[in-house]
């Protein structure tokens, strides 16, 4: 199963700037109870990309975060398997950026349907 939410960072006059970036580097520095990186994609590319996974004995799935500079859009998809719903690892990654990325975010849009 997958959902997708939509997080809008506040308006920077850095354009080398990434919450994507900024997100992986701070769950790759601290550990997080729930939450680790995976895999990402180089920085300076174009569309980079990040994978966020829950850690073992937590919720089951992955979180794929795509960068989009231009419009200063962070895309996250949430992926689950073994029948389970990916909202639990959406839910702690939400409380993750209203925790530690607050400032950077104007708006989070969780579409639905």
């Amino acid at each position: 199963m997958q959902a997708t939410m939509l997080v809008f960072a506040r308006q920077r006059g850095d354009k080398s700037w990434s919450l994507r970036q900024r997100i992986g580097e701070d769950l790759g520095r601290d550990k997080h109870p729930e939450l680790c990186v995976g895999w990402y994609k180089k920085a300076g590319r174009v569309r980079g990309w990040t994978s966020l996974q829950g850690r073992p004995g937590g919720p089951y799935g992955a979180l794929k975060l795509e960068w989009d500079g231009k419009c200063g859009l962070l895309t996250v998809r949430a992926i689950s398997k073994r029948g389970q719903k990916p909202f639990e690892l959406m839910g702690i990654f939400v409380e993750y950026l209203l925790t530690k990325q607050r400032a950077h975010i104007a708006n989070i849009t969780i579409p639905v349907g």
